[in-house]
């Protein structure tokens, strides 16, 4: 089972055989999603595109964007995202590009809201999904809002 915490995981070098097999096939421009794939930044010659996909806060491979920032192009799906980059990673503003989701998904506003939460994405588990469901209806319990007060107590740490 993937944890949420396997997210922003490193990958080793790349090894020469898959090193070799990229180079030769000499791609026009690379699409790497969370950074989550080796450093490419020595194989190919062709820009190299990091896709946020959840925040650049779970980037894999931290330290080899921080070495060259200048060598990356970002696409980010949303604005508090610049900021990071430029603070935690030292992204220059030129090489951040802002492009939002690449579907037009809008609210019906005849439909009245059944819950005080709306959730669209993965839970970053395969299991235990249930947990969620009485939260989201219209009055949790007690001890369901102390368990999401410990989640979001988590998230504040991450994001400090």
């Amino acid at each position: 089972m993937l944890s949420h915490s396997l997210f922003d995981m490193d990958f080793s070098d790349i090894d020469d055989m898959t090193g070799k097999v990229i180079h030769d096939f000499r791609p026009d421009i690379c699409f790497i999603f969370n950074n989550s794939f080796y450093d490419l930044s020595q194989v190919v010659d062709c820009p190299i595109i990091i896709y946020e996909v959840d925040s650049p806060r779970y980037f894999a491979n931290k330290d080899n964007i921080r070495k060259h920032p200048d060598r990356y192009l970002y696409f980010i799906i949303q604005e508090d995202s610049r900021k990071t980059l430029k603070e935690d990673y030292g992204v220059s503003e030129n090489q951040i590009f802002y492009v939002p989701f690449f579907s037009e998904i809008y609210a019906d506003e005849t439909e009245k809201p059944t819950t005080n939460i709306s959730f669209i994405g993965s839970l970053f588990t395969s299991r235990d999904t249930e947990m969620f469901q009485s939260f989201i209806q219209e009055s949790p319990s007690r001890e369901e809002w102390k368990m999401m007060k410990k989640c979001f107590d988590e998230l504040k740490k991450i994001h400090r």
